[in-house]
């Protein structure tokens, strides 16, 4: 099953011969599609019971296995699976709540985390954050799911988007009001949070998306809002 969020943006579903155990947050390699070498792609959402996995992933102009996977849409291909894998992990067994940030497409973890709060509650006790990188309001996706969970969490999470290349449009604050809406990086909002003491008390923190955007926001979780780096768990997708 296909659905496309953007033009550049799908969510894609793998069925497998069996159930799969795995933790929210984790990752499996895909391969196939005579592209040579395994591609990384966390589940998005959290459903150890099912032998269907979700993948939200982005046609990259230079990656060949994406290209090929949006190439035909229309049939079922096969594709080899491996994993799970990963250590940035979250159970609500932990009792804590959450600070997550994520850049574009390394939301896809973030929502199995989120996913897994859901339904176990978490939120009731735990208040915890979102913060969500895009480029602009024009290219942005998954808005109307991320308003729903803060609505159906009752209060128990926030979620800031953050647009780096353009404002954004007044109409989006009316028609997502759970939303807040910032202009800048992801990590600007990170520090704008943490100035205006917004964020949750004791949180785990849980950073995924491009280097360059885990690079810049670890530096000012660390430096910036002074978050050790025992309370960080990321992954970086190049």
């Amino acid at each position: 099953m296909v659905r496309a969020l953007t033009p550049e943006i799908s969510l894609f579903s793998v069925k497998l011969r069996k159930p799969m155990a795995y933790k929210p947050g984790q990752f499996v390699l895909l391969s196939g599609l005579g592209v040579e070498g395994p591609r990384a792609y966390s589940m998005t959402q959290h459903e150890p019971d099912s032998a269907e996995l979700s993948f939200l992933i982005r046609k990259e102009a230079k990656g060949a296995f994406s290209k090929a996977l949006f190439a035909d849409v229309s049939d079922a291909r096969p594709l080899f699976v491996f994993g799970p894998l990963g250590r940035a992990t979250f159970s609500c067994a932990e009792k804590r709540p959450f600070f997550a940030i994520a850049g574009g497409s390394g939301i896809a973890g973030i929502l199995s985390i989120l996913h897994h709060a859901m339904v176990s509650g978490h939120f009731s006790k735990h208040s915890s954050h979102l913060v969500f990188g895009l480029r602009e309001p024009e290219r942005a996706y998954l808005l109307d799911e991320l308003a729903s969970a803060v609505e159906e969490a009752g209060g128990g999470l926030k979620v800031t988007i953050a647009f780096s290349d353009a404002p954004c449009p007044p109409e989006y604050a009316a028609r997502f009001p759970s939303l807040r809406f910032l202009t800048g990086f992801a990590h600007d909002a990170v520090r704008q949070i943490f100035a205006e003491k917004a964020g949750a008390a004791n949180p785990i923190f849980f950073v995924a998306g491009p280097p360059q955007m885990v690079n810049a926001t670890m530096r000012t979780l660390i430096a910036e809002c002074k978050v050790s780096p025992t309370e960080i768990r990321y992954d970086r997708f190049g």
